[in-house]
């Protein structure tokens, strides 16, 4: 597949690109990614971003230090259940904050080329409360500019 919308995410696969022995991006396969497809999208295809972003880094990126669909789904599922709350609509996770269970996403069901990030927060509600968050919220960007910004921002610091 072509790459359309993360050729700067492609470009850039590791975080420092003198040095060979930092670790680089993997991506996942066409079959993990249709697997994924079947078990969190109802069979339907991803979004193209999606796919991009997941054939690039979907085992493991640099800019997010992470990208394991499978952990980051087990860790949603188990937050979700000690807050009970469930999310019904079919949706991916982009990265996960280190110390909190906050969570970047894209629900599967929105733009079928580049969807909407949103920030999922899986505190207690009276932690919501005293941090002034939201359980979900759309950050205003989407996933390209999510992705691509994060590459720039890096590497212009």
């Amino acid at each position: 597949m072509e790459t359309d919308y993360l050729k700067f995410f492609q470009e850039n696969p590791r975080s420092d690109l003198n040095n060979p022995d930092t670790v680089p991006n993997t991506g996942m396969n066409v079959q993990q990614i249709w697997e994924l497809e079947q078990l969190w999208n109802y069979g339907n295809a991803f979004p193209a971003v999606v796919k991009e972003f997941l054939l690039i880094g979907g085992v493991y990126n640099w800019i997010f230090e992470g990208g394991d669909q499978k952990w980051l789904r087990i860790l949603i599922d188990g937050y979700c259940r000690q807050v009970n709350y469930s999310i019904v609509r079919p949706f991916l996770a982009i990265t996960k904050s280190f110390s909190d269970p906050q969570f970047f996403i894209v629900f599967l069901d929105e733009d079928q080329i580049d969807p909407d990030v949103y920030e999922f927060n899986l505190y207690p509600d009276d932690d919501l409360f005293h941090y002034g968050v939201y359980r979900l919220e759309k950050t205003g960007a989407k996933l390209s500019q999510t992705i691509n910004g994060a590459v720039y921002k890096y590497r212009n610091l």
